[in-house]
């Protein structure tokens, strides 16, 4: 019998409770759901350990920044998965700076169970690399406990070749989550946002090409991000600034400030400070990773 998935849900909408139990229930049969509407009921339920959290953003008497604060400085790492409506984009991207493994649509709960599986998987791995670290290393414990999918097949030629590859990339997730946090905090000193910084560092790699908004847009990593928004707040706080295009006067070209420029210098002296150094990653390591990180993401877009 499967275990069950003990499921903490912080939500207020009893027709929402019910579409999201309804696709749990097409991955679980067996669900431990416990649910809180209230600060006091949200951190007595807190008391207890829990396979995963769903919250919804915007509740009677906190909202789910609330919530997610909580849980992080109480110490408890685990999944946080924002289930919600629409919310503005910085507060989206704060939610995933403080800790928030995921945020899914309401309008597409069926992204929700993968996600969950997702994070489960992470978590597991986690706490096989804490175990491992934690102690002396046992006879028995190159053993890993297998995936839920993978309970009853046996292990055939290349299965352990198959586990670590399986392994590299739940590091790589969990090395990058780690990484994003202490970006995070290096962004928060000089009042900057992840969004906010991928612009600066677009118009600095394209410098001296015209950069239009459009340039922007296909280089930004999120695809989502509404960059005609990011950058109207950019030049309001005078980061960057627009010019007239030369080859066309009806498109704007944006380009750094000398107030831009020296943020991006202060990020760059801080994150080197942070990441730059052979305690954190030594040369040699540094190669290996980039020249396996570089054939996995050739093979990838490929794909």
């Amino acid at each position: 019998m499967k275990k069950p998935l003990d499921v903490l849900h912080i939500e207020d909408n009893d027709n929402d409770v019910i579409l999201i139990l309804h696709e749990l229930n097409k991955y679980w049969t067996n669900i431990n759901h416990c649910r809180v509407e209230k600060l006091s009921d949200l951190e007595e339920a807190l008391k207890k350990k829990w396979d995963v959290i769903i919250s919804d953003f915007t509740l009677p008497e906190f909202d789910g920044l609330t919530a997610l604060r909580l849980v992080r400085d109480n110490k408890i790492d685990t999944p946080f998965i924002v289930v919600s409506g629409r919310v503005d984009e910085d507060i989206a991207a704060s939610m995933m700076r403080l800790g928030a493994n995921d945020y899914v649509m309401k309008d597409n709960l069926k992204r929700l169970a993968p996600a969950i599986l997702r994070e489960l998987d992470i978590a597991e791995e986690r706490a096989q690399i804490r175990s491992k670290l934690s102690g002396p290393i046992k006879e028995d414990s190159k053993s890993t406990l297998p995936h839920p999918k993978q309970t009853n097949t046996q292990a055939s030629p290349g299965h352990d070749s198959i586990k670590e590859r399986h392994k590299a990339v739940m590091n790589i997730l969990y090395a990058a989550n780690l990484v994003r946090k202490h970006q995070a905090k290096i962004l928060e000193k000089h009042d900057l946002n992840e969004p906010i910084y991928n612009v600066l560092r677009i118009l600095r790699n394209q410098s001296p090409k015209e950069v239009t908004i459009g340039t922007v847009r296909d280089e930004i990593d999120n695809k989502t991000s509404d960059v005609s928004r990011i950058i109207e707040r950019m030049v309001k706080v005078g980061l960057v600034y627009y010019s007239i295009n030369t080859k066309d006067k009806r498109i704007r070209n944006i380009s750094l400030t000398q107030k831009g420029v020296d943020a991006l210098t202060e990020m760059d002296k801080c994150a080197d400070e942070m990441f730059l150094s052979d305690a954190f990653l030594p040369e040699e390591s540094a190669k290996q990773v980039n020249g396996g990180l570089q054939k996995m993401l050739a093979m990838m877009r490929a794909n």
